[in-house]
């Protein structure tokens, strides 16, 4: 089916285009159980196609997006389900926000544990 073939051909492209940007050349990579636009392993990160699309629409910086990989391993190494991707960016005031819910990271992090 050529849909099929366009989409997987669109998928590894944004592979390529997101190893170029966040890794070092010749990074260790696959798609978890051979599945092209699932999870993507690179180097012992995982990453969904949807947060690799995030990085590359929002054009969120390499030592933003380690920085929330490390956040949501924090999280669930407690029991607690992180945010995602585009909401931890939201937060940090790297991308616009609704301005009547403006929250700094810090204070919405212990509005949640708080809970």
């Amino acid at each position: 089916m050529k849909e099929l073939k366009a989409y997987y051909r669109a998928v590894e492209r944004l592979r390529e285009i997101f190893l170029e940007k966040y890794f070092d050349e010749d990074p260790d990579f696959y798609w978890v159980g051979d599945q092209i636009g699932g999870v993507l392993f690179v180097n012992d990160f995982f990453f969904s196609v949807e947060n690799i699309i995030v990085c590359l629409k929002l054009k969120i910086k390499s030592e933003d997006l380690f920085s929330w990989y490390d956040y949501i391993i924090d999280q669930a190494m407690v029991g607690k389900i992180p945010i995602s991707l585009g909401n931890w960016m939201k937060l940090q005031g790297e991308i616009p926000f609704d301005k009547k819910k403006k929250y700094t990271l810090d204070t919405r992090i212990k509005k949640l544990d708080e809970e």
